[in-house]
């Protein structure tokens, strides 16, 4: 018979929240000799922290920590102005380039085959799609950092 004995992790478990563990370990605990022992150890260790003394702090951890913590830096409204005029700089850029070549860019599309612009339109289509899953897998990644589990 092999007798395989469960990680410190599953015997702290059992010491800290017995209803949650697993029957398997409730029941090899129960029979073994070794994990018992480890189990009352376990115990024991929990018994001396829960009596010592908690910690006093002789100045104000709180005043501590917060002073060596970095500010976000102040963005003033100027940068924000400066930015709203370049996009609007640029999509009138962008206006003026398709109202001066729209005469052009209409022969041009007329003149291509439907073939190609069906393989473009799907190509488009599936580069867009990659990424949206991509944006989407990164997103659960980082709710997944936060939420801690």
């Amino acid at each position: 018979m092999k007798n395989d004995h469960p990680a410190d992790e599953g015997i702290q478990q059992f010491v800290l929240h017995k209803t949650d563990c697993d029957q398997r370990l409730i029941d090899h605990i129960a029979h073994c000799p070794e994990c018992q022992r480890r189990a009352k150890l376990y115990v024991l260790l929990r018994e001396r922290i829960e009596g010592l003394e908690k910690p006093v702090f002789e100045f104000n951890l709180t005043a501590v920590v917060m002073s060596q913590l970095s500010l976000p830096k102040y963005v003033g409204v100027f940068e924000n102005v400066l930015s709203y005029v370049l996009v609007a700089m640029a999509g009138l850029w962008v206006g003026l380039v398709y109202y001066l070549i729209r005469p052009d860019l209409v022969k041009l599309v007329s003149a291509l085959s439907p073939m190609f612009i069906y393989f473009f339109v799907l190509t488009a289509g599936g580069v867009f799609f990659f990424l949206l899953a991509t944006l989407y897998a990164d997103f659960q990644q980082k709710l997944k950092t936060l939420t801690f589990r």
